[in-house]
Order: structure tokens, then C-alpha cells, then sequence
């Protein structure tokens, strides 16, 4: 549907100013069709895999890919008719349904990458499981506390916390 629009308002007019004026639409049609190449190739990758839970489940992140993917660039889905704007609500509702069936299986599925958490600079699947401290740990290495009590305490804070202040 891009391709041919583009392709058609660019008909009729000096090349020079044909690609000049087309470079948008032109980045729009790359970057869908690289989206739909990696959807229909990791489909593909899946559908090969002997039946297993493990093939249950990169089915289920495949078409959360493809959904994902479809609801980020909705408006194009929408503009090439490809689903109506009523649709749109189908679609957010099989997004959060994929999400469920496939949280429990979160971890597993990255670690299938095998990407370390270090990459991932991730606390949510630290080896001993405790992923609230850790979190707390890792902000408090990214932003240190070193002026506390705040400066403006003083002046702004504390007159708050005034009994006297609320009546």
C-alpha cells in the first residue's frame, strides 16, 4: 500500500525533485516491510521447531512480536485499511492477553538468549531472586543521595509538616 502511494506521487515529476521530496514516505515503506520481513522470518524460524512447550511458547512471542509491532505503527495499519479503527481495541486486548500467558514464562524466554543480566542491566532476574533490593541497590548507585535532607527542605518542606500550619 506504501510502496504504491509513494510510488505514485512521485509519477510525474523530475527525479531529482521525485526522491527529494519521497525520502519520508521512502524511510516509512523500508522500515514496515523490514518489520514485516523480521515478523514473517521469525514465524518462520518457529513453525520449523519439532512440537514442544518451547515451540508453544516462541509461538506465543511471535505473535506478540507481530502484534506489538502492529500496534506501534497502527496508524498505517488503520490508513492502509488493512484493519479498521474498531479493530484497534481487539488488538490492544490480544497484546495484554499474549502478555499474561507469556509472563510466567518471562524469564525462561530470555534466558533462552542468552543475554546475561549485566547486558540487560536488569535487577528482575538476578540469580538469588531478590529483585527488590537489588532494584533499590542499582538506583541508589544511579543516583546518590548526597544532599540530604534536600536544600529546600528547610524553606519549603518542613513548614508543611507544621501542625499549626494546617489549621
Amino acid at each position: 500500500f506504501f510502496v504504491k502511494q509513494t510510488a505514485m506521487s512521485m509519477q510525474g515529476k523530475p527525479r531529482a525533485e521525485a526522491m527529494a521530496q519521497s525520502q519520508v514516505p521512502l524511510n516509512r515503506c523500508a522500515e514496515l516491510f523490514s518489520i514485516s520481513l523480521l515478523v514473517k522470518d521469525f514465524a518462520a524460524a518457529v513453525e520449523k521447531l519439532p512440537a514442544s512447550s518451547i515451540k508453544s511458547s516462541l509461538t506465543k512471542l511471535v505473535q506478540l512480536f507481530g502484534l506489538y509491532w502492529l500496534q506501534q505503527h497502527s496508524g498505517a495499519v488503520v490508513e492502509s485499511e488493512a484493519i479498521k479503527p474498531n479493530q484497534l481495541v481487539l488488538l490492544r486486548e490480544l497484546v495484554l492477553e499474549l502478555c499474561a500467558q507469556i509472563r510466567p514464562e518471562a524469564v525462561a524466554l530470555v534466558d533462552a538468549f542468552g543475554i546475561s543480566d549485566f547486558i540487560l542491566n536488569s535487577t528482575l532476574g538476578v540469580y538469588d531472586g531478590d529483585v527488590y533490593n537489588k532494584t533499590l541497590e542499582h538506583v541508589t548507585k544511579l543516583y546518590p543521595r548526597t544532599d540530604l535532607p534536600p536544600k529546600y527542605w528547610e524553606r519549603e518542606i518542613k513548614p508543611l509538616t507544621n501542625p499549626q500550619h494546617h489549621k
